[in-house]
């Protein structure tokens, strides 16, 4: 599935987030990177991805809708809370988590 004219954001940068991350680079997607946390290893890869293309945001504390409005699709990490304010707001927004 090709993904060059769309916006997906990764919720967690943990290794899934990572792995969604690289598969969404090799489709052509455009890629936002979020994160709550601020550590120095998601520093670095916060590095290395941003070096890809890749938008990250560490210490994500937004709603979706209102940080970034004009996302397609969205991919949650098993390790962030469904209910976080990572994710909230996806209700009123246009983001597709598959949900």
């Amino acid at each position: 599935m090709k993904m060059e004219s769309t916006t997906v954001v990764v919720l967690g940068a943990g290794e899934s987030g990572r792995a969604a991350c690289e598969l969404l680079l090799s489709r052509g997607a455009q890629v936002v990177l979020r994160d709550s946390k601020t550590s120095e290893s998601l520093r670095r890869l916060a590095q290395d991805m941003a070096g890809r293309g890749v938008r990250v945001e560490l210490g994500a504390s937004e709603e979706i809708k209102t940080a970034l409005p004009a996302l397609d699709y969205g991919v949650i990490s098993p390790g962030i809370d469904p209910s976080s304010a990572l994710v909230r707001g996806n209700g009123r927004s246009s983001v597709d988590f598959g949900n």
